[in-house]
């Protein structure tokens, strides 16, 4: 329960800054526990689940997402309470769902807040979020894509801008998966200050800086690299990424929230679970990667030995 109190505490407060929520984390964290490793896994989490959104607009704040009860696109009739959330509310919401004859339970979880659960007819699940004052989405992981914004359209929108003067700049190489010195063309970049946040930006060819989120510049650059980052099993439904490159926040988000739990890191990627295939292609085609579709073609084709019709 002790990550439950932190979620209560945040949506009291409705937002904050990043130091008060690493404040919370060390009050609430067991003894010996390395406190930034464990802050960002639990902002990490908060946002996945759709609870919470960090670093707003670029700040060092946070703010707790509306709550919303989020129907699951790879489970028909269930659903998970996103957003904030109080003990009231989820007596209030064990209370409906039992008059409208749907089940409820949580699931603890130790990295976050225990996840919330209610399983019903679609009727009766909207009648239990109308009865606690919430909206119940139906496909919410659908609503989530249809907000995202293709990474090639986030390029062309940000303004071109010099380099900072007197920052220190590094690139991101994806051989290494890590930041190196120096600016090299179609990379993303960090810009550091000798005091202060650092600003990530892709570097054009033409010299120039575009600013960006980190997880979008580094996306961004694979597309224009034409590296892939984003891989999809067809038959598993599976979704996997680097666990040192995971997608966007509201990607990630989205591909957490269609079966209503987090990536697990298995063999140096972060796999997100029972991902349709559908929502895969929209994802891997917003952020730049290639469509699983065509991926999955040509992967076959390297296994029988036929390229005949298949990019080489």
């Amino acid at each position: 329960m002790t990550w439950d109190v932190l979620l209560h505490w945040m949506t009291h407060l409705g937002e904050g800054s990043w130091e008060g929520f690493k404040d919370a984390v060390a009050r609430l964290a067991p003894q010996d526990e390395e406190l930034d490793d464990l802050a960002v896994g639990l902002r990490v989490h908060l946002s996945d689940m759709g609870h919470a959104e960090f670093f707003v607009g670029g700040s060092r704040r946070w703010r707790v997402l509306p709550p919303v009860l989020a129907g699951l696109a790879a489970r028909p009739g269930a659903a998970v309470l996103c957003g904030g959330r109080t003990p009231q509310s989820r007596s209030a919401l064990a209370a409906a769902a039992e008059a409208a004859g749907s089940l409820v339970w949580s699931e603890d979880a130790a990295d976050g807040p225990t996840t919330v659960r209610v399983q019903g007819e679609p009727a009766a699940l909207a009648r239990v979020a109308s009865a606690v004052g919430v909206r119940f989405v139906s496909d919410y992981a659908a609503a989530l894509f249809r907000q995202l914004m293709p990474v090639y359209e986030l390029l062309e929108r940000a303004p071109e801008e010099s380099a900072p003067t007197n920052w220190s700049l590094r690139s991101f190489d994806f051989e290494t998966m890590s930041l190196v010195d120096g600016p090299r063309p179609n990379s993303a970049c960090e810009c550091s200050p000798r005091r202060g946040l650092p600003r990530w930006y892709v570097h054009t060819r033409r010299g120039k800086l575009r600013p960006m989120a980190k997880r979008e510049a580094i996306y961004t650059a694979a597309m224009l690299q034409r590296v892939t980052l984003l891989r999809y099993d067809v038959e598993s439904r599976r979704l996997s990424a680097p666990v040192k490159v995971p997608p966007p926040e509201l990607y990630s988000r989205a591909a957490c929230l269609c079966a209503g739990r987090r990536g697990r890191v298995e063999g140096g990627l972060i796999v997100f679970e029972e991902v349709p295939s559908g929502m895969a292609a929209v994802l891997c085609v917003a952020v730049g990667q290639p469509h699983p579709c065509v991926a999955h073609s040509v992967l076959q084709a390297s296994k029988t030995g036929d390229h005949r019709g298949q990019p080489v």
